[in-house]
């Protein structure tokens, strides 16, 4: 715990992080810490660990005797260099670094060591849980908003440029707050782990290879996930014949190859753009899509569904694209290919 911090429990820094995990700096997201010893034994301090307020300044009676650094502020790296020199105990942590690694057999201690010296770690919720169980968010609202501060804390001082949380109730808190912006979930079979970036940091580039690179481009997202979207928004709108049917698969062939073309991306119910998408370049977009969609109206509220963005339809062209635009080459060549239509 560093002096005057929100945080409690001290973050884990590995020695390489600045340098970053795959090129970026990678912060690690735990829900809270367990004290398992609480469960098969009396502890005359298990209350007051449990709750933000008063574990501050408490000794741990396990710890008694065991020396300075086995003290309950330094639970994360405790954690974490026990799973290092062990291999043991820690299937969370093991079942992660085995698919940040990519390997399916043993871990040698160096490698261990060597993947958690390049990331940093917490634990979001600053004391310890009666139980493995974690809660809901959307019923423990205020157990972890209560926690956010701190939080924040550790990303202005870290400046990760991914952040994965192991939690969805603290994904859907973070998502919550908007200080991050949420990329997906990662294709991980035994532990749900969520991938969000900061917004505006400059590494739009990155999002693509975050988004491959940790299997957020999943089966899930085929073509029938396109046409089903693509759909699902216009249903309100249309009557869907098979002429209807036609306009919307190609729809959704367009969108897939914006996403292909880097123009946006896919995300667990939705498509995002990209941050170097221009609120210009949304509006030609829309427009032109609104051209090929042969209905009177319901155009921009769908689409408003498919980019789970409810200002599409207020963008304007404030300033029309230039010959060396690359995301607007992208997006014509990916509207074109599929809805036969030209450039305005």
């Amino acid at each position: 715990m560093v002096d005057g911090s929100r945080y409690f429990f001290g973050l884990w820094l590995g020695c390489g992080y600045a340098a970053g995990f795959r090129g970026l700096r990678t912060l690690v997201v735990g829900a809270h810490h367990v004290c398992y010893a609480c469960r098969v034994v009396e502890c005359p301090t298990r209350e007051q660990c449990s709750t933000s307020r008063q574990i501050r300044g408490i000794e741990c009676p396990l710890y008694e005797g065991r020396g300075e650094y086995y003290r309950l502020e330094n639970s994360n790296e405790i954690e974490i260099q026990s799973y290092i020199d062990k291999d043991a105990g820690y299937p969370a942590y093991s079942a992660f670094t085995h698919y940040m690694l990519g390997v399916r057999d043993g871990l040698s201690a160096e490698q261990r060591e060597g993947f958690w010296n390049q990331v940093a770690f917490t634990n979001y919720l600053q004391h310890f849980r009666p139980d493995a169980e974690t809660p809901e968010y959307k019923v423990n609202k205020a157990l972890y908003n209560g926690a956010y501060e701190a939080f924040k804390e550790a990303l202005d001082e870290l400046e990760p440029e991914l952040v994965m949380v192991w939690s969805k109730a603290v994904k859907e808190c973070i998502q919550a707050h908007g200080d991050l912006r949420y990329v997906g979930l990662a294709d991980m079979q035994s532990l749900s782990v969520y991938l969000f970036v900061k917004p505006g940091d400059g590494k739009t580039k990155h999002i693509r290879k975050i988004r491959y690179g940790y299997g957020l481009a999943t089966p899930r997202h085929n073509a029938a996930w396109y046409r089903k979207l693509v759909r699902e928004a216009f249903q309100p709108w249309v009557r869907i014949d098979e002429d209807m049917r036609r306009q919307l698969n190609n729809l959704a062939e367009a969108l897939m190859e914006l996403v292909d073309e880097g123009v946006a991306f896919a995300v667990e119910e939705f498509l995002c753009f990209e941050e170097d998408v221009t609120t210009s370049h949304k509006a030609l977009l829309r427009d032109q899509l609104k051209r090929h969609i042969n209905i009177s109206q319901g155009v921009t509220p769908a689409l408003a569904h498919i980019f789970n963005d409810e200002n599409i339809g207020k963008y304007t062209v404030v300033k029309e694209p230039s010959k060396n635009d690359r995301t607007f080459a992208n997006m014509m060549a990916a509207v074109e290919s599929h809805l036969k239509i030209g450039r305005p």
